[in-house]
C-alpha cells in the first residue's frame, strides 16, 4: 500500500482446501459458517469443515450433481438441487449443517417443458421455494418437505423468471413477451402475491438484493446490465417521501455503497486493475490490510 503500512490487524490463513482436487460440476461450491463448522456444498455432497483447523468433521452424500444451492440458511438447515446428471434438476434437499444430517429430501414436480433451464432453491420465512426460469415456483415446508403450494404458468401475462429469499419471498416477473419486467411480493405460507409492481416498457429485474427491505436491479433495453438500484417498501411503492432509487456505478469497475432510506452514496470503491476479488470493509469502502 503506498504511503507505508496500513495499520490494523493483519489477517492470518489458517487452512485452505485445493479446488482443483475438487471434481467437476454443473454448479459452484457454495458455502455457510454455522458454529464451529463451515459447510460446503461442492460435487455430489455437503461437507462440514471445522473452522479453526480445517478438518473435515463430517459429509452428507447425494446420489446426483448439485445444481443449486440456497444461500440463505435458517436454524441450521440449507437447500440443495440436484439431479442424475445432464439437464436434470429433479429433488431437493434440505440438510442441517449444525449437526451434519439429512433432514429430508422431495422429487420436484414435473415442468410443463423439458431441456436446460436455470433452476434457483430459496429459503424464506419457514418454507423452501424452488424456481425454474420462465415456468413457476414450487414450495415445501422446511420442516418436514411437505408440498406448500405450485405456481406454474402465467400470473397476468407474465412468467416468473427469478426469486429471491430471505426474510421475505420475492420474484422477478417477465411480462409482454419478455418487453418488460416486474416485481411480486408471495406470502412463503401460501404463495399468494402480496403486491406486484410493474416496471415498465424495455426495463427488466437484473437481480434482487434484499428482500426485507425489497432492494432489486433493474436494466433498461433487457440487457441484463444494471443501470439502477430500486428499494420498494412492504406495499410495493418506493419509501414515502423519498426517490430511492440511485444509478449504478458504469460497467463492473466499482463497488458503490448507498444509505437507507435516501440511496445517497457513502462511498464508492474502484475495483483493482487485476482480475480479482477483494474483501472490503462496509463503513468505508477500503480493503482491509494483508499480510
Amino acid at each position: 500500500m503506498a504511503g507505508g503500512e496500513a495499520a490494523g490487524p493483519k489477517g492470518e490463513l489458517l487452512w485452505w482446501l485445493d479446488a482443483k482436487a475438487a471434481p467437476l460440476q454443473p454448479h459452484g461450491p457454495t458455502g455457510w459458517p454455522s458454529g464451529d463448522v463451515f459447510a460446503i456444498a461442492a460435487g455430489r455432497q455437503v461437507t462440514g469443515y471445522g473452522i479453526a483447523d480445517g478438518k473435515k468433521r463430517w459429509a452428507v452424500p447425494l446420489p446426483g450433481d448439485i445444481c443449486a444451492t440456497s444461500t440463505q440458511m435458517s436454524g441450521g438447515r440449507v437447500a440443495v438441487l440436484y439431479g442424475g446428471g445432464g439437464d436434470k434438476c429433479d429433488r431437493v434437499q434440505v440438510v442441517d449443517v449444525r449437526h451434519g444430517k439429512a433432514v429430508w429430501q422431495r422429487p420436484l414436480p414435473r415442468w410443463d417443458s423439458s431441456g436446460t433451464k436455470a433452476t434457483q432453491v430459496v429459503i424464506a420465512n419457514g418454507a423452501v421455494a424452488v424456481q425454474r426460469q420462465n415456468e413457476g415456483i414450487n414450495a415445501f415446508r422446511l420442516r418436514d418437505g411437505r408440498p406448500l403450494w405450485r405456481r406454474i404458468g402465467l400470473f397476468n401475462g407474465c412468467l416468473y423468471s427469478g426469486v429471491g429469499g430471505g426474510q421475505a419471498l420475492v420474484a422477478e416477473l417477465t411480462c409482454g413477451g419478455g418487453t418488460s419486467g416486474a416485481v411480486q411480493s408471495l406470502g412463503a405460507a401460501d404463495g399468494r402475491p402480496r403486491w406486484t409492481r410493474p416496471l415498465g416498457e424495455n426495463v427488466d429485474v437484473t437481480g434482487i438484493f434484499s428482500t426485507n427491505p425489497v432492494v432489486v436491479g433493474i436494466g433498461e433495453d433487457l440487457d441484463g446490465q444494471t443501470t439502477q438500484v430500486l428499494m420498494l417498501d412492504k406495499a410495493g411503492a418506493r419509501p414515502e417521501g423519498s426517490n430511492w432509487t440511485s444509478t449504478a456505478s458504469s460497467g463492473p469497475s466499482a463497488a458503490r455503497a448507498m444509505t437507507s432510506p435516501d440511496a445517497t452514496a457513502s462511498w464508492s470503491t474502484a475495483r483493482p486493475s487485476t482480475c480479482a476479488r477483494r474483501p472490503t470493509t462496509s463503513a468505508g469502502g477500503r480493503s482491509p490490510p494483508t499480510t
